[in-house]
Formats: C-alpha cells, sequence, structure tokens
C-alpha cells in the first residue's frame, strides 16, 4: 500500500471518530436539555400545588393580609368551619388595628403580654414557677403549631379584646327603654294556631303557657320571662318585642330544628334601670356590638384560588388540607 492510500484511510478514520464524538456530544446534550425541562415542568408543578396555595393571601383588612398558612394552622386549632374563621380573623385584625387609637388607646406591653400568659398558665393554681411556665410555652407552641411570634399575637388579640371590651362597657347606660316579655315555646309548629285563636278569643296568656309551654318552669311562670332592654335577647326575638304593641300576639318565631316561640309584650317603659342580669348579657355583647356597626368603615377583601372572593373551590382545600395537618401528615 502506498503513501497516499495510507494517508487517505487515516484521514477516513479520523473524520469518522470526529463524527461519532459529534453525534455523541449531541445526544447528551439533547438528553441533558430534556432532564432539565422535564425538572423545569416537575418544578412548576410541584411550586403551584405544594408551595403558591400556601402562600396565597386570604383576608386583607385595610391592607394588613393573613395568608393561607396561617390561616389553615387557626381553623385546624379552632375546629370552627372555614367561614366562620374568616370573620373571626377579620375581626382580630379589626380589634389589634383600632385599640391603639383613638379613642381607646389601649398599649400592651411585653411585661402585659407576660403576665397574661403566666395567668392562662397557671389556671386555677395561681402559682407557676419559671420552669413550668417554659414547659408550658412550649407544649402550647406544638400543640397549636403556631410559631413564637404568631402564639404572641393571638396572646395580645386576647388582651386587646378584654381591654376593649372593658373600654366600651363604661359606656352602657344603666337605664334604657325597656319591655316585659312573654313567651310560650312548642315543639308542634300546629300548636301555634291553636294558641293564637284561644289568646285571640280572650283566653289568658298565662293559662296558654301552663297548658302548653315545653318549659315546665316557664308554663308556671305564665310565660313570663321579665324586663329586658335592646340587646339583652337574641337578635331575632330583640327585633320583635320592640316593635309588637302591648298585648299583641307575635307570629310564631323558630329558635332551632325543634322549638318554636310565639311572644307577648304586656308592658312597656321608655326609661327603667337595667337589671344585673341583663346588664351582664349586654356586657358580653359589648364588643361585638362594636365590631358590627365598625365593619362599615373597614376594607375587608376574601381571596381563593380563582382570582375572585373566598368560593366553594378553596373551601373544599382548605377542609382537605385541616383534615391532612390533624392526621398528622405534613402541608
Amino acid at each position: 500500500m502506498n503513501n497516499s492510500k495510507r494517508k487517505a484511510i487515516g484521514r477516513a478514520k479520523q473524520e469518522e471518530s470526529v463524527t461519532r464524538t459529534r453525534k455523541t456530544r449531541i445526544t447528551i446534550f439533547f438528553s441533558v436539555f430534556i432532564v432539565v425541562i422535564v425538572m423545569i415542568v416537575s418544578g412548576i408543578a410541584i411550586y403551584r400545588n405544594w408551595v403558591a396555595p400556601f402562600k396565597t393571601i386570604v383576608i386583607d383588612v385595610n391592607d394588613n393580609q393573613i395568608s393561607m398558612r396561617y390561616f389553615l394552622k387557626r381553623v385546624s386549632l379552632s375546629g370552627e368551619e372555614p367561614m366562620n374563621m374568616l370573620n373571626i380573623l377579620t375581626k382580630e385584625q379589626m380589634i389589634m388595628q383600632s385599640a391603639e387609637k383613638s379613642p381607646f388607646n389601649i398599649i400592651i406591653t411585653e411585661d402585659d403580654m407576660d403576665k397574661f400568659a403566666r395567668n392562662i398558665a397557671s389556671g386555677e393554681n395561681k402559682t407557676i414557677d419559671e420552669d413550668e411556665f417554659k414547659e408550658w410555652y412550649r407544649q402550647q407552641l406544638n400543640m397549636t403549631r403556631l410559631s413564637d411570634s404568631e402564639y404572641k399575637d393571638l396572646l395580645r388579640i386576647g388582651l386587646l379584646s378584654m381591654k376593649m371590651e372593658e373600654y366600651l362597657t363604661k359606656f352602657i347606660p344603666t337605664v334604657a327603654e325597656q319591655v316585659f316579655v312573654n313567651m310560650i315555646s312548642v315543639i308542634d309548629y300546629s300548636k301555634m294556631e291553636t294558641i293564637k285563636k284561644k289568646y285571640e278569643a280572650g283566653e289568658d296568656f298565662a293559662s296558654l303557657a301552663l297548658e302548653y309551654s315545653i318549659d315546665p318552669d316557664m308554663g308556671m311562670k305564665g310565660g313570663k320571662l321579665g324586663w329586658f332592654p335592646r340587646g339583652a335577647l337574641d337578635s331575632m326575638v330583640d327585633e320583635v318585642v320592640f316593635t309588637l304593641d302591648v298585648g299583641s300576639l307575635s307570629d310564631p318565631i323558630s329558635l332551632g330544628e325543634e322549638m318554636f316561640v310565639v311572644l307577648m309584650v304586656s308592658e312597656k317603659t321608655q326609661a327603667r334601670e337595667i337589671n344585673e342580669q341583663s346588664m351582664e348579657i349586654l356586657k358580653s355583647g359589648v364588643l361585638d356590638e362594636w365590631l358590627k356597626n365598625e365593619y362599615a368603615n373597614q376594607e375587608v377583601k376574601y381571596y381563593g384560588f380563582n382570582g375572585g372572593g373566598y368560593d366553594s373551590e378553596t373551601d373544599a382545600w382548605v377542609k382537605w388540607q385541616v383534615w391532612r395537618m390533624q392526621q398528622g401528615q405534613e402541608e
């Protein structure tokens, strides 16, 4: 074989080797490229399904936002329905944002927080040493799944609520318009028509209460509930009794699945001293009444996963996540 043929064969083998190497590199490049694309797509899916939902803003009260992760913790902790928790967290935000402002001017210090926490921890024992308190606090964080700052915020809202309630109770009047309420309660709705006919025919309300009331004590009292100011009764009952004429019978009112009541106001007065029992009821509801009236002054927004408000799809997802949390599974 002459020299020129040897060189030609050598060049051919070299070109073949280069071609094989190039093909191998191209194959490796595309393999890596496909793996990277798959990882990116998987990463996006993981983020969308397991990261982004927990970062979603659920509630916005005057630009103060609550994330889905915290919302889930509070729903799981309380056992409340998610829709109820939306309302609870909204109220908490309203309290926290208003407490330090006029007219309340409530300032909560770290010492106040510490004393409040220790009072809760000590319970009926009234005394608790430092080691016991630290262990109690550690258990609270573990049980609630809240961070230290989140748990302190929960303590703060409890203390602020108490302080605001104390402030508001100072302005409850001791004398107010009142009505004397009488009531007959029954299970069978059809009896209401009988009671109404007998009363309109002139039969005494007390006698009807004794005959028909499912509550023996109320029957013996002739259906007499007593004097009540506005706000001391169930809201539905409250609305009815203050619009009734003296001696008139109300339409039947449902107070549950198996209880109906009929009401009669026997006396009215524009000014009567509020008794102790009614005053305690008014005090217990004074903060909720303030919140109800204050709501109109707040900018409140609720969000879900579909760009609108908190919808049924978001609610179903929340309930599923809460179930997983309660089963000891990670979010």
